[in-house]
């Protein structure tokens, strides 16, 4: 993304963390400013449940072992557990308290699913 100013100068930034990259694409400043943009991204979430799960189904053992199938089941689950715990430091997983609330959202009905196609009129 780039913004300019009223001299006409071109300033680019980081889509997803808004820092300023300074240079021009391509030159050593710039991507340098875009690697350390990225590595905040990567970073983000370090020692929370959220890369426990990605560093989970990143691995070797995910890609390469596991069915297709079972792949895109445990990625869809995940997903979901995420959301819910997401931001959960990993030390908390070791509290009794933390495992149980992880169990009792295990164990809560799925919401219900909304239907793509409308029902049909009564007349």
């Amino acid at each position: 993304m780039r913004w300019r100013d009223l001299d006409r100068k071109t300033y680019w930034y980081h889509r997803a963390t808004g820092k300023r990259l300074h240079g021009e694409p391509g030159s050593a400043d710039f991507i340098a400013d875009y690697a350390a943009a990225e590595k905040t991204m990567r970073d983000r979430h370090a020692g929370t449940f959220n890369s426990l799960v990605r560093s989970y189904t990143t691995s070797v053992e995910f890609e390469h072992k596991l069915a297709t199938s079972t792949q895109g089941e445990y990625k869809r689950m995940l997903t979901k557990a995420e959301v819910e715990f997401g931001t959960l430091p990993i030390a908390a997983l070791d509290d009794p308290r933390v495992r149980k609330d992880l169990l009792d959202w295990r164990e809560r009905p799925a919401a219900p699913r909304s239907k793509s196609r409308p029902s049909p009129a009564t007349a």
